[in-house]
């Protein structure tokens, strides 16, 4: 918490030799001995504004958001993303956030809000964030009726 990191949950992968088998830009945190990666193939792992050491990583250039139900405030529908594009397509994380709690489109109403690596869901009586990048819950509030 402290290092701006939320949650109580440490994954610690090994892996002696061989290729990362990682997707890029998932991991909050990492912590290596870089005699067996280069540091930069570490770094890669590293999600926008997570860290390796004292290094930050900065946003992804060319990243769009969407802030409002329509993307921006001129409900453009589109959040000027400039990074997706071609074919070559790979899952970043599994899974919905506490899926119980969802609902269908026309019973919600309001997609998710998406602004500096965090998605804000909106639920039945619930809002949550969630890393983008990774799929964690960051903090949740009932919002009853």
């Amino acid at each position: 918490v402290r290092d701006g990191f939320y949650g109580r949950w440490v994954t610690v992968h090994t892996r002696p030799e061989g290729r990362l088998p990682y997707i890029h830009n998932f991991a909050n945190l990492v912590i290596a001995d870089t005699t067996d990666f280069a540091a930069e193939a570490l770094f890669a792992l590293v999600r926008p504004g997570g860290k390796m050491g004292e290094r930050v990583k900065p946003p992804l250039p060319g990243a769009g958001e969407w802030t409002h139900m329509f993307a921006a405030p001129a409900n453009t529908s589109n959040s000027g993303d400039q990074l997706v594009g071609g074919t070559q397509y790979r899952v970043q994380w599994f899974g919905d956030p506490s899926p119980p709690r969802n609902v269908g489109w026309h019973a919600n109403g309001m997609g998710p809000l998406y602004k500096d690596g965090r998605l804000f869901v909106i639920k039945v009586d619930h809002v949550e964030a969630v890393d983008a990048y990774n799929g964690t819950s960051l903090w949740s509030v009932d919002l009853p009726g």
